[in-house]
């Protein structure tokens, strides 16, 4: 199960009682393809990693470091990057 599956259902969860006049069985599939629908949008882009030039390489290295940390911190939470 996806991160994104697993928030669902924390939230669905959490959220019940605001249901509980309908079959929520029934309509979870629903619920959760608007759910689905809701984390489509979050597509970010993220910068360019520099190309090491010679003698700035530790401040190129830390950059690009630092656009991977985030890539993997928003992959994990399940939003989408752009040319992924």
């Amino acid at each position: 199960m996806d991160k994104s599956r697993r928030q669902f259902e924390v939230w669905i969860a959490d959220n019940a009682y605001l249901f509980m006049h309908i079959n929520l069985t029934y309509h979870e599939a629903a619920l959760y393809k608007l759910w689905q629908a809701s984390r489509d949008s979050l597509v970010l882009d993220l910068p360019e990693r520099e190309k090491n030039k010679g003698n700035y390489d530790f401040f190129t290295d830390g950059y690009n470091s630092g656009i991977s940390a985030c890539e993997i911190s928003l992959l994990d939470n399940g939003v989408k990057i752009k040319n992924e």
